[in-house]
Order: structure tokens, then sequence, then C-alpha cells
């Protein structure tokens, strides 16, 4: 799940047999159009986190050679790649375990600082080396035989295309947070994470698949960088992207009983998930301002940081709002073409809107202006 929250650390920092799914379809045999073996989880920086922590516990520091030892490793290295400087990395570790910074870190602990979180969970990855290092063993073994109920889950919501399931992502261990990651070639689990959640682990991997296949969809191409079209862009496809892709666990997760209903992050959530008809009003009014020729570029780009902030928690909960609204009122096949197609999901959602008055309807200016940007970014 890519929520993105080292965005927030640092200023300039800018998821079988023939089974049938609820789109009417017959899932893909799966054991036809690949095949999971251990070969495709690896530990090795799980492995290495364990001295790094080690040497930070005695009040010393890792050499460089040694920190490159452990960022180097494939799951670390996705995640310094796409989202967590190694320099944010090297001082959440130091915080969580060197014995002169303790005074420091807990200060950052009392104060509600969002460096807290990340060293209170490596803090307790301490002496669960050999139970974590078990888990990871225990999981490896069974993936060959627990990955088609991951793949079927995560198809409930895909488009039944073979090519889209010829390969299975690999699968990194490495301790970060309480969460995982989807990247485009590998998802990156958090033992402890995954030890914690064994009970609906399936659905948190069966959402990350959900990214995996899903990137290659993409019916877009990237704005350039640091620019007001950047930070609007990314909203619009984080929205689409998780809201999707949170219909494949967070029903099971923080709705109907789940196992996680209770959990501050689930209330927060659901609080912002009651709150979605505010907040598209919110980026309605922000987005509707976008193609004012009036603005000057820093202007500009101060509405297009406002736009991007205006859907919290990077557009999960709104977009799970948005989704269900597609699926209910336009039908699941409707919501699965717009995969990987951002404006489409806000043209499905707005002809919802349209249909049934208790939903939300974007103004006809925002609607010009996503179709502008469709036409500049679509492919």
């Amino acid at each position: 799940m890519i929520l993105c929250v080292f965005l927030l650390l640092l200023p300039f920092v800018t998821s079988c047999s023939q089974l049938p799914t609820s789109n009417g379809q017959s899932s893909l045999d799966v054991s036809s159009s690949n095949k999971a073996s251990i070969t495709d989880i690896e530990s090795e920086g799980a492995e290495i986190f364990w001295e790094v922590q080690h040497i930070l516990l005695q009040n010393d520091l890792p050499t460089e050679k040694q920190w490159q030892a452990l960022f180097q490793t494939p799951g670390y290295f996705e995640l310094v790649a796409n989202e967590i400087p190694e320099q944010i990395f090297k001082q959440l570790f130091i915080l969580a375990f060197k014995p002169s910074e303790y005074q420091k870190a807990e200060k950052l602990i009392n104060d509600g600082n969002i460096k807290a979180r990340f060293i209170q969970h490596l803090r307790s990855t301490q002496h669960q080396q050999q139970a974590l290092s078990a888990f990871i063993k225990v999981f490896t073994n069974s993936y060959s035989k627990n990955y088609k109920e991951y793949v079927r889950l995560a198809q409930e919501y895909l488009p039944n295309t073979s090519t889209l399931f010829a390969t299975l992502p690999k699968i990194s261990f490495s301790y970060f947070d309480n969460d995982a990651r989807g990247f485009k070639k590998r998802i990156v689990l958090d033992p402890l994470f995954a030890l914690s959640n064994e009970s609906s682990l399936k659905y948190w991997i069966a959402h990350e698949f959900h990214h995996y296949f899903s990137h290659d969809l993409a019916a877009f191409r990237q704005p350039e960088e640091n620019t007001p079209d950047a930070d609007v862009m990314w909203i619009l496809i984080q929205t689409q992207l998780e809201g999707i892709a949170d219909l494949v666990d967070k029903s099971q997760i923080y709705f109907q009983k789940g196992y996680m209903e209770d959990s501050l992050f689930a209330q927060i959530y659901k609080e912002k998930y009651q709150q979605s008809t505010t907040l598209l009003a919110g980026f309605d009014e922000l987005f509707q301002q976008y193609s004012d020729m009036t603005y000057s570029q820093k202007a500009k780009q101060e509405l297009a940081v406002q736009i991007r902030k205006s859907l919290p928690m990077a557009g999960h909960p709104t977009g799970y709002f948005m989704a269900r609204a597609i699926e209910q009122y336009q039908g699941k096949q409707a919501l699965v073409s717009s995969i990987g197609n951002p404006f489409m999901f806000f043209t499905l959602y707005q002809s919802a809107a349209i249909e049934h008055n208790t939903l939300y309807q974007f103004s006809q200016q925002t609607m010009r202006n996503i179709e502008l940007l469709e036409k500049k970014y679509a492919h």
C-alpha cells in the first residue's frame, strides 16, 4: 500500500484452478500462466538489518560499506529508489537503536513527530529475531501453495487478460514500517508487520499484487518532475490506483468487523471515508482554478500542492469511496476498464454522480480541466 508518508519527512521529497470471479468471468488458470517458488522471495535485507541493529545498539555507527550492504539488497533498494531516501533510513535506524540518541528519539515520540511511528516500529523488532526469522522461513516454504489465493483476490478487480498474469512479483522482506509496498517489479513486506497481521495477510498481499499487475496497464505518461502538473497528476493517479486496490482488502480489514476495525489507522481511514463528500467538494473548489491563466507560475505551483493535499492519506479513503460508487452505479466491468486511466476513473464517477444525486457532483470546469490533462498526458 503506497501511502508515501515519507513525503512528509523531508520538504524536498515530493501496491489456481479455474475460480469464479465476481465480474461473472472465470479467472485465469494461474498454474499454467505462471509458477511460484521460494526463489521468488528473498530476505537478504532482513538478515543484514540485524547486523546493523547490533552495531547501533553498541552505540557505534555502521561504516558506509555496511550501510550500502543494507541498501543494495533488493527490498531496501526499491524503497530507497522509490520512496525513502537513504539519509532518512539512517536517521530512523540511529534514533531507534543507538543508546546515545534515546532522549532525542523519546522527544520525537512524545511530541507526536511523524518519525515517531517508524522509530517505535523499528524498536519493536528487538528481541524478536528468532521469531521473525522463523516466520520468514515458514512464509517462504509455503508460498508456492499460497500464491494462487493472492492472485485470485487481486483478479477480482483486474481485467481477465492472459498476458497480465504471465509473471508474478518478486517479494522482499525488509524492516521499514508497519506496512507493505507494491512497486513495479517487487513487493516489499516488513516481517514484523507480516507476522503481526498473519491472520489477514493474504488481503494485504493481494492489494500489493493488484498494484503489481496494474503497472503495465498505465494509459498515461508522467509529467515533468517539480511542475504543477506533476502534483495534480499524482493525486489523480493515486486516487484511482489506491481506490480500486483498496476494494481488494479494506472491506475485509477495516470494515465488516475486520481484525483492524478498531485500530487508530482504521478509525482515521473510516473518518476520512465518511468525509468524502466534503473532501471532494474541497478538491473541486481548488481544481476549478487550475486552468486560470492569470496565475503566476509560483501561484499555480502552490495551487497544485493544495490540490495534491486536498484528498488525505494519498487518496486512499476518497478513492475507495469513488470506486465503490462506480462499481455500484456503473458496474464492475466499467470500474475495471478504468484501471491505469485516472481520467476515465473520474469521468465514470461523475457519470454516477449525475445519475444519483446522493453523490457529490464535480463542476463542469473541473471536468474540463481533467479533460485537458487527459489530452496532454493520455496515450
